[in-house]
């Protein structure tokens, strides 16, 4: 799909949105309040016990979580007025964000931060954006839209027992909101630098009981300043249409289908290396941006104490720099979970997982791949164990996950989780991990000419991959201790050493 045809789309999409949403009648917005849960109602403590799922994969107290936690939840986000995801996670302890131009930033956990952060697990809805061609996330194409973000969980430190390689030094989970009772919104925000912002979203009820939801959103940012003056040249510009639809919820079965496609451009002074002379050159290119997801979730819960979650999702990208770099992927994940509940003092966590990436990638004299094709394959399998004493204060998980890689082979990452509320009001916890950084295609298939040293023959300095590049290693020791001291304060204090 053409940017323009893609542009014209989008356009038409928000002015349905906004018709839609002047014909709202003037209740329905009490209506839409009503129906949400009045917060003023909750006691401090049950406002204090917001949950996280990320550190094991299913609900639990985050005041009693045995990692470094912290959750953004929704009405932080509301409050906050930032429009864009890594804005969001400037607000989040411990997590460092620097923004090098218009679409590209550098976010990351306990230090190692950079524009290709690679030590850092990013999930949206579960569905990992990490890339394996350069390690990191490339955060231009992120554009989910603020209004749909329920909360986001961060894990600072390991949580590779759980959610694979790569999650080093943290892991950020991005969840969105479940498809809600009809109604819609329409956003829009203007400016110098961020020239223009637009979000538009419908939901609904179809027959069957679904739920379902409709959004679109553009994102136009205007060149920056250099510091000599001038123009950096970096114009950005992103348009993202998604949908998802929410089963009606039974007893037992609750499954969720989304997906979205996006289209835009990122503007950029490139550096090329020659031949010939001149042997380097700076020109300003486009790099245009494209893709879309795919993302099915089902899960059954059962009297028995077993419930099942599958989790597929289908991916596919296109970033593509002319005549410098391009890149196609696709990728394809399978999970399948279970957890079970014995003698309600064992909480088991075990799943299987399949992943297949594929890519085909373009050539330059400045930069190449060898094989321009590669597949990805990873199969897995993580179970976890959480051992609770009989009143409930004590917790102890053990668990690990297996995966087999590509390029290293197996790669085993256990863990061992303490917890202990010592009173309603003060927690300790303390782990041991190990996790591992895989290497990605540039690591072991580029090859990076960097410079051309006139001569006869001409000299090149380059910058070459290897194939016997093994994964990184960590092994953490961590420690923690939570206190609310008096109402509406939360002191939470964590240790760490990495080696």
């Amino acid at each position: 799909m053409s940017w323009k045809h893609f542009r014209s789309r989008l356009a038409a999409v928000l002015v349905v949105a906004l018709v839609l949403l002047v014909g709202i009648p003037p209740d329905a917005a009490a209506r839409a309040g009503d129906a949400a849960e009045d917060l003023t109602e909750l006691s401090l403590e049950q406002l204090l016990e917001v949950e996280i799922t990320t550190v094991s994969k299913r609900p639990e107290s985050a005041f009693r979580a045995a990692a470094a936690v912290f959750v953004l939840t929704a009405e932080d986000i509301r409050r906050s007025g930032a429009r864009s995801l890594p804005d969001l996670l400037r607000l989040v302890p411990g997590v460092h964000v620097a923004r090098t131009n218009s679409s590209t930033w550098a976010i990351s956990a306990r230090g190692f931060n950079g524009s290709a952060a690679n030590k850092l697990q990013v999930l949206i809805d579960d569905r990992s954006v990490y890339t394996p061609l350069t390690s990191g996330v490339f955060w231009d194409v992120q554009g989910v839209s603020i209004e749909e973000i329920d909360r986001i969980e961060v894990v600072r430190g390991p949580g590779a027992t759980l959610w694979g390689a790569n999650a080093v030094n943290g892991v950020i989970n991005v969840i969105t909101k479940r498809a809600e009772e009809p109604g819609g919104y329409l956003s829009a925000s203007v400016g110098t630098e961020e020239r223009a912002t637009l979000d538009a979203a419908w939901s609904g009820r179809l027959d069957s009981g679904a739920r379902y939801r409709v959004s679109a959103r553009h994102i136009s940012r205007d060149a920056g300043e250099l510091p000599a003056g001038g123009s950096a040249r970096d114009d950005w510009d992103l348009s993202r249409g998604a949908f998802r639809l929410d089963g009606d919820r039974t007893k037992e079965v609750e499954w969720v289908l989304s997906g979205e496609i996006y289209d835009g451009s990122s503007d950029g002074v490139v550096n090329r290396t020659l031949p010939g002379p001149p042997f380097q050159v700076s020109t300003l290119e486009s790099t245009s941006l494209s893709g879309g997801h795919l993302l099915g979730r089902w899960q059954h819960e059962s009297d028995s104490g077993r419930d099942t979650s599958v989790r597929a999702y289908l991916e596919r990208s296109d970033r593509q720099i002319p005549e410098f770099f391009g890149e196609v992927r696709t990728t394809l994940d399978l999970e399948i979970q279970q957890t079970v509940t014995l003698k309600d003092r064992h909480q088991l966590v075990y799943g299987l997982g399949y992943r297949v990436s594929s890519d085909d990638v373009s050539n330059s004299f400045t930069i190449s791949w060898d094989p321009r094709n590669r597949d990805f394959e990873i199969f897995s399998a993580f179970i976890q164990d959480e051992i609770r004493s009989a009143e409930g204060k004590f917790a102890l998980t053990l668990g690990s996950k297996f995966e087999h890689h590509e390029f290293t082979g197996l790669e085993v990452q256990p863990n061992v989780r303490f917890a202990w509320e010592t009173t309603e009001a003060t927690a300790l916890w303390a782990s041991v991990s190990r996790a591992v950084r895989t290497p990605s295609r540039l690591d072991h298939d580029a090859r990076f000419n960097a410079l051309v040293q006139p001569g006869e023959p001409p000299s090149i300095l380059a910058l070459v991959g290897n194939d016997g590049f093994d994964a990184e290693e960590l092994i953490a020791v961590e420690a923690g201790f939570r206190i609310r001291p008096s109402a509406g304060v939360q002191v939470d204090l964590a240790a760490f050493h990495h080696s």
